[in-house]
């Protein structure tokens, strides 16, 4: 039986945690709607108030039309797994996590560096990301395959990191 697609809303004026979300989505052979804030004007579903949220119309919760999932890394965690973008054993998940998480500290700087002065821009690039990025390349580089994170296929971890990479880039 096809899946319908989950609805993910995040903010469109900027990547931000959305576009991971989405590109484990693609990776995965999740079909997906990606929405706005604006489509859920007049709607009070979000758990706490905040995007982004994904909605699975094919996952039945009592007392709920469809599963509404909150936070960005329970969203990322629940399309990862039912895209087949976790490995099968528990070991090679926990591996996963930990560069899900060590994103996260290269993450939440690169997002704060929109709403914050020039010299914490500065000390993000000169000090946060080589530090972080090391510990990246040196988890790499301990794989048995040296094209991905963890095993020998495209996982979560190879989808964040490719995300904070491009954000990376993208620092102007």
């Amino acid at each position: 039986m096809k899946r319908a697609p989950v609805e993910i809303y995040y903010y469109r004026t900027n990547k931000g945690r959305g576009e991971m979300l989405r590109l484990a989505a693609e990776l995965g052979g999740v079909s997906y709607d990606m929405q706005g804030l604006q489509e859920l004007r007049g709607r009070d579903i979000t758990p706490f108030q905040q995007i982004p949220i994904l909605i699975d119309p094919n996952v039945r919760i009592p007392g709920a039309d469809s599963l509404i999932l909150a936070q960005s890394g329970a969203i990322l965690r629940y399309i990862g797994r039912i895209g087949q973008l976790y490995a099968i054993d528990p070991l090679s998940d926990a591996r996963i996590d930990q560069v899900i998480e060590a994103v996260r500290d290269i993450k939440t700087p690169l997002i704060s560096i929109s709403f914050n002065a020039s010299d914490s821009k500065t000390k993000i690039i000169a000090e946060v990301l080589p530090t972080h990025f090391s510990y990246l390349e040196r988890l790499l580089a301990k794989n048995v395959n040296k094209n991905f994170f963890v095993g020998d296929r495209y996982t979560l971890a190879d989808v964040v990191v490719y995300d904070v990479i491009a954000d990376a880039l993208s620092i102007e």
